[in-house]
């Protein structure tokens, strides 16, 4: 995987502030509601739901002191979906995700 090959992840995340301005929520709910629970870690996430999870976390008003990307199970697709998140947080922790820098 590579951390310079963030156009999909970035369109993604485009994709949902459409979907956001035309009132259609619901795989935002979907994620919102793994947060909550606290079983986001337990759950294996489909790369559609890991553009939520960072569309989910990019919108948040509270900045993220610590990103652990190997935290959340889910492929080196899903994992490069997430990605958008590392700019956003105090510190970004990606060891053992298999990225490069091409």
């Amino acid at each position: 995987m590579k951390i310079r090959e963030e156009s999909l992840a970035e369109r993604t995340i485009n994709l949902f502030h459409c979907l956001n301005e035309l009132n259609d929520n619901s795989l935002v709910e979907e994620i919102q509601n793994y947060l909550k629970s606290g079983k986001l870690s337990d759950t294996k996430l489909e790369p559609g739901q890991c553009s939520a999870l960072a569309f989910v976390l990019l919108m948040s008003e509270e900045i993220l002191d610590e990103f652990d990307l190997k935290t959340y199970n889910t492929s080196a697709a899903g994992h490069q979906r997430l990605l958008p998140v590392i700019r956003s947080c105090r510190k970004a922790i990606v060891n053992s995700c298999n990225l490069t820098e091409k």
